[in-house]
């Protein structure tokens, strides 16, 4: 009889990790236009993305003594606080020095606590059932990362200048997620007497995992090429109004993470990744070539599905080269990956759109997945991870 998974605790968590997705992705889908509102180019905008990324990724590297030190819950606590002050920042500048200096300030808060609510999340799922509440845990990032644009989108409106009232959002997600923390029944795991590590043998060791998560990073290259630049193409293009791609992309996220373990277990992890990887590139690819807001639309379902199959596989190969007490680590690993990705899509795709078009954003952003795929041939060839 397996473990009982959908405990309240372990909804709760998603809850946590769904808000404050959230929180980041109001402003982090839009931000390119808002840098081109501010100055009239698509490089300050990506500097905006950059200046993110690049502070939740050195933040990253303060979780493992952090988590030492401190519950996961008195982190996600902190992190929650500085995205609120961040919003409150937000709505009193319209200086680029300074609002970049939210924006780091937001990133730091954003990673912390991301961190950590899935690490709580990933503590509360059956150990005979990691696998699977992993993908759950990865829907309620997603659906986060992808209701976040959506909403605004609807916010900003057709001229995107509802700014303030964009900014005001924020600071209401984010207090919402801090009651919903601080209310949350907190208990941190500890390793039982005898439980192993879920890893393949007892010489592997965390470096694995990071170069499991640098390969991962080509991943996040190519959806920062979606969750930056995206609304800015639509616009440029003159496309109308795109938010239904998010939720496209939402729904088919979450709906095959109800039959990966199925699937899984049909073709095998290996073919799974190729799989969902070229699915997810196609829809990216395919947005290169989109005259028309039907046709974006219809891109997030492969770019849905691949996501879907692909993150948690990649959240789950990192999570076997650590401990089980040292899961707030392996999260970590994960997110830094992202973190650098975003960063290095955020500056890149920016001075890409300005050099040679929006629509090779898309080209060499598909493309990418190509070269990943190449490199995690090796790695699980090697390490059959």
């Amino acid at each position: 009889m397996k473990e009982k998974l959908w405990t309240g605790r372990y909804i709760h968590s998603l809850l946590l990790v769904f808000g404050v997705n959230v929180g980041v992705m109001l402003l982090h889908s839009v931000v390119a236009v808002y840098g081109t509102t501010l100055a009239a180019s698509t490089v300050v905008g990506g500097y905006m993305i950059t200046a993110f990324q690049v502070s939740a990724m050195l933040t990253r590297f303060v979780v493992k003594p952090l988590s030492e030190r401190y519950t996961n819950k008195q982190l996600l606590l902190f992190g929650v606080i500085m995205t609120i002050i961040a919003g409150i920042g937000y709505c009193t500048t319209t200086s680029i020095p300074v609002f970049l200096i939210f924006r780091a300030l937001h990133a730091f808060g954003f990673s912390l606590g991301l961190t950590c609510a899935t690490a709580i999340s990933t503590e509360c799922i059956p150990h005979t059932r990691l696998s699977e509440g992993l993908g759950f845990t990865a829907s309620a990032s997603t659906l986060g990362t992808a209701i976040g644009p959506m909403v605004a989108i609807e916010i900003l409106g057709d001229g995107y200048t509802n700014w303030q009232s964009l900014f005001i959002c924020i600071v209401i997600v984010s207090v919402i997620t801090l009651i919903g923390s601080v209310i949350f029944k907190y208990t941190q795991r500890k390793r039982e007497p005898g439980q192993q590590r879920e890893v393949l043998d007892k010489k592997k060791t965390s470096y694995k995992g990071l170069i499991v998560a640098g390969v991962f990073m080509f991943a996040g290259i190519t959806q920062s090429a979606i969750n930056g630049y995206l609304t800015s193409f639509a616009k440029e293009m003159n496309l109308g109004n795109i938010s239904l791609y998010f939720t496209v992309m939402a729904v088919f996220t979450l709906g095959v993470r109800f039959v990966s373990v199925k699937v899984q277990e049909k073709i095998g992890m290996r073919m799974l990744v190729y799989i969902s990887a070229l699915s997810m590139g196609l829809g990216v690819f395919g947005v290169a070539f989109a005259r028309s807001a039907a046709f974006v639309i219809l891109m997030a379902v492969p770019f849905g599905i691949g996501m879907g199959f692909l993150y948690p596989i990649f959240n789950y190969r990192i999570l076997r080269t650590v401990d089980v007490t040292q899961h707030a680590f392996g999260a970590s690993m994960y997110y830094c990956a992202m973190d650098i990705a975003y960063g290095i899509g955020g500056f890149m795709w920016g001075y890409v759109a300005q050099a040679i078009g929006s629509n090779m954003v898309f080209i060499i952003g598909g493309s990418l997945i190509l070269v990943m795929l190449v490199l995690d041939t090796f790695i699980y060839k090697k390490w059959d991870l």
